[in-house]
């Protein structure tokens, strides 16, 4: 028995934020609960901005290389508001 699942697949995150505004260095983490791991050359595909036809637009990919752990950190940090424009930490 393994205690670490593996995704196959990419790894989509939506962050519906119709409703709320961004502001300038806001951090938002995401934090997984079990040991997980992503299968190499697959992504973590972070989605924002969500439009009033319901689509989306990709703000940042994660390759599974990048990752530090099977249960990492991952801050995202928004540097312009206006914009909608975000950056990335992988912390443990």
């Amino acid at each position: 028995h393994s205690d670490v699942s593996t995704t196959g697949d990419n790894l989509n995150i939506y962050l519906d934020d119709t409703n709320i505004s961004w502001s300038d260095g806001q951090v938002l983490r995401i934090t997984f609960r079990n040991n997980w791991k992503l299968a190499a050359g697959k992504t973590i595909n972070i989605f924002t901005d969500k439009t009033s036809t319901n689509t989306w637009v990709q703000k940042i990919t994660i390759n599974s290389s990048d990752r530090l752990s099977l249960q990492d950190y991952i801050e995202i940090i928004c540097v312009n508001a206006v914009t909608k424009t975000f950056e990335y930490d992988i912390i443990r």
